[in-house]
């Protein structure tokens, strides 16, 4: 078995590996990737797009959805770029700069269910790609565009399908030091991190064997690049994106060292309803977990209930999953099991005050989460 370092970064090992062998265009030199260093000004429309002069890069939504019934749904949909080679080779239809894999999940609190899709491609010929432009990532039929000020999101597999039309109700969220989120203590060990908090807008949903419903949706996009992999000093993340009724919204992310405690390098950002934000850093928040679930498939061990508390702002939330079991196996695309799913937040009394996403990665088979003391 791997270790538990190992592991995180066979995460980023094993998306090159696959980039190898697909492309037979590949150099046997190594490639060249700008490092995330804070040289780089970031500039809206474009850098919604595509940045090949980077190694990795991810567009992520994550989202909160209601039938005309008032039942409640989530979804993930992520499209990953990993880079091959700083430049696209000519002269051959094959030749390609990256390869692209996604995920995409449901979740029903309704029936308690999750399913989840994964697909990958090399890109050649178009079957994936995403603009240097502006907003537009696809793989196969699955889509996430921007025209205009709408953002439209488009997936489907197994009889289950997802068809969005979004528009932001905030700006845009810069995190970290204008856009530059450090992760690490090595030059570069960081990602340019940029949100849209707020995407509301309707659409329709399909859960294979039932009718389309129409929903309404409010949504979270991430979009980071970098060309840095964790340090052999972290273990993995715990990532929350809270949307709260009051119209703010929180990002906290934990990155846990190999003893499992949180780093100094762990961050947050605090979005006013206003859309001001406010950076948090590792000694403004506290996570803290509540209990914990054990997958019957992995056998690992989660963290499935936390409070979390930013004293500063005298905010406390108590952030609890809507379905035990939202954990992806992606043997498939990135090789990585980890737990994302949907969750509501409430006081530390229990009155209800929103939604949220939560993303862990990095927990091993036989470890068991350290949960608070009541």
């Amino acid at each position: 078995m791997n270790s538990p370092v190992r592991y995180l970064h066979l995460f980023f090992g094993f998306l090159f590996l696959l980039s190898s062998v697909l492309s037979p265009t590949l150099s046997v030199s190594e490639p060249s990737f700008r490092k995330a260093v804070g040289d780089y000004t970031l500039s809206y429309p474009r850098d919604h797009g595509a940045h090949p002069e980077y190694a990795t890069e991810w567009w992520y939504f994550t989202g909160h959805l209601k039938d005309d019934s008032s039942n409640t749904l989530g979804f993930q949909l992520t499209f990953f770029r990993v880079g091959i080679q700083p430049e696209r080779p000519t002269g051959s239809a094959w030749g390609v700069d990256s390869v692209y894999l996604a995920h995409f999940a449901i979740t029903d609190d309704r029936t308690k269910s999750f399913r989840h899709f994964e697909d990958q491609s090399r890109g050649a010929f178009g079957e994936a790609g995403a603009s240097q432009e502006g907003l537009s990532v696809w793989l196969k039929d699955w889509r996430a565009e921007m025209i205009g000020g709408e953002i439209i999101l488009k997936a489907k597999s197994g009889g289950n399908s997802l068809s969005l039309v979004l528009k932001s109700s905030k700006p845009l969220t810069l995190h970290g030091q204008s856009g530059l989120s450090i992760k690490g203590e090595r030059n570069g060990d960081a990602s340019y991190y940029s949100s849209f908090t707020r995407l509301t807008g309707k659409g329709e949903i399909q859960l294979a064997g039932e009718s389309i419903r129409a929903v309404s949706a409010s949504v979270w996009m991430d979009q980071e690049f970098t060309s840095s992999s964790l340090s052999r000093e972290t273990l993995g993340w715990d990532w929350f994106a809270l949307q709260l009724s009051d119209g703010s919204e929180l990002m906290l992310y934990q990155l846990r060292d190999t003893a499992g405690k949180p780093t100094k390098f762990s961050a947050g950002t605090l979005i006013h309803p206003t859309g001001e934000t406010t950076h948090l850093s590792s000694s403004d928040f506290t996570i803290s977990t509540l209990s914990s679930w054990t997958s019957p498939r992995s056998g690992v061990s989660y963290p499935s209930k936390w409070q979390l508390q930013v004293p500063q702002y005298k905010l406390g939330f108590t952030v609890t999953p809507t379905v035990q079991d939202q954990e992806l196996i992606t043997d498939s695309s990135t090789g990585v099991t980890y737990w994302e799913g949907r969750a509501e937040v409430s006081s530390v009394e229990g009155s209800p005050l929103g939604d949220a996403y939560v993303e862990l990665v990095g927990y091993q088979r036989g470890e068991t989460p350290t949960v608070a003391k009541k």
